[in-house]
């Protein structure tokens, strides 16, 4: 019988990774090189396709942890992104438990879900079809980024089959009606009752950082996974770093 992963199976450490948006190897190489932990493959608003995805989990594959966010909810989405044999998927815009069960139903192989079987790159092309299907390998972590999400949160975290919760601030500041605003009171105040939640039930918990400062708050504030930045932020910021610098020099 496939068995669930549970919370204590995991680091308690706060766990760093970056959002990946570029599909390209030499990206996938650079962040595998990085002292990063994870890495957030985005197939929701990054230029990541099932095919793209899979090549990046296969050269980063035993030297970080790979996420994909997936573009949707649906179980074609869901299935299709499990079977690339990334480390989890990351499912946007979860917003009670019923897209939770569905969720789930999709991930999981029966007799708890009802996801369908088929020979893939996530056990090895059949090589660990066996041990891939009786023993749950992966994560399934969901986002919340919706003020609906928030006041339902203490029956999602409950969910015994989702292993992680991922929040999105930008979407969740958008919902509250002050869209951008991620340092807002009403917006952090938010965060901290997602995170509390999960706390309650010791299960994972992540965020989107943005910036060094609001990392460090954020690592501050117990949470277990932080996803620093963007590839094409950091690449911008650095770039235009560099630029001040050398213009402004006398």
């Amino acid at each position: 019988m496939p068995t669930s992963l549970s919370s204590d199976k995991f680091s308690q450490r706060c766990e760093l990774g970056i959002v990946a948006t570029i599909p390209h190897f030499a990206i996938a190489e650079m962040l595998k090189l990085s002292a990063l932990d994870w890495v957030w493959i985005d197939a929701e608003h990054g230029g990541f396709d099932a095919q793209s995805a899979a090549a990046f989990c296969a050269v980063i594959s035993g030297a970080k942890k790979t996420y994909v966010r997936i573009p949707d909810k649906s179980e074609t989405s869901v299935q299709k992104f499990l079977d690339i044999g990334a480390d989890g998927i990351i499912v946007p815009m979860v917003n009670s438990e019923d897209e939770v069960d569905q969720i789930c139903c999709s991930a999981c192989y029966p007799p708890i879900g009802k996801r369908s079987v088929g020979i893939a790159r996530a056990h090895a092309y059949g090589v660990n079809f066996k041990n891939y299907l009786n023993q749950r390998s992966y994560k399934i972590t969901i986002q919340i980024e919706t003020a609906e999400a928030v006041d339902r949160i203490d029956q999602i975290v409950a969910h015994k089959e989702i292993d992680e919760i991922f929040i999105g601030p930008y979407d969740l500041s958008g919902s509250l009606g002050c869209l951008g605003e991620v340092t807002s009171n009403m917006v952090q105040n938010k965060i901290e009752t997602i995170l509390n939640a999960c706390k309650k039930v010791k299960k994972s918990c992540g965020i989107f950082a943005g910036s060094t400062e609001s990392c460090l708050k954020y690592k501050q504030m117990g949470f277990e996974k932080i996803a620093i930045s963007l590839d094409t932020l950091l690449f911008n910021q650095a770039l235009t770093q560099c630029l001040d610098l050398v213009k402004n020099k006398d």
